[in-house]
């Protein structure tokens, strides 16, 4: 009877460090974040028809992004965040309380359109070689050409 008190689901950006903290801590302190997002926030919805519970961030909007130091030739479209969703919800009338997260893909953060480019090839790049159960998110430098191939395809 989850959907009798739908959910809260807050949203909160994080850098690829911060989710290798998380992942091996399953903790993250609440002021942590790699940015401000605003409209960050929505109630889960029941859908009787499948019996789940979602959300929608129909005005969700990035206001402000802390950067790593960057490494040598590294660019900012080469800098991989996460969206942290999380959630908590109880049962047996509140005496049994869940407190849930989980991780996005990989996101780039571009300030202007002539970084998309290079922004979907990181995302590509991540999308199409990145080993089941990895760290975040790591992902080799070099792959052979015929796994490039099968990703263009």
């Amino acid at each position: 009877n989850v959907h009798m008190t739908p959910p809260q689901v807050k949203v909160t950006i994080i850098s690829e460090a911060q989710a290798n903290a998380l992942l091996k801590n399953d903790k993250m302190a609440k002021s942590e974040a790699s940015g401000d997002i605003l409209n960050n926030t929505g109630t889960m919805e029941y859908h009787q028809a499948t019996r789940q519970l979602s959300v929608s961030f129909r005005n969700m909007q990035l206001k402000k992004i802390k950067r790593a130091e960057k490494k040598g030739t590294e660019s900012v479209m080469d800098e991989k965040f996460s969206l942290l969703f999380q959630s908590q919800f109880s049962v047996g009338g509140g005496e049994l309380v869940f407190q849930v997260w989980t991780l996005s893909l990989p996101v780039v953060v571009i300030v202007h359109g002539n970084q998309e480019p290079h922004a979907w090839a990181t995302v590509t790049w991540d999308n199409a070689f990145a080993e089941p159960g990895r760290i975040p998110f790591a992902v080799p430098d070099k792959v052979a050409w015929l796994q490039v191939a099968d990703a263009l395809n």
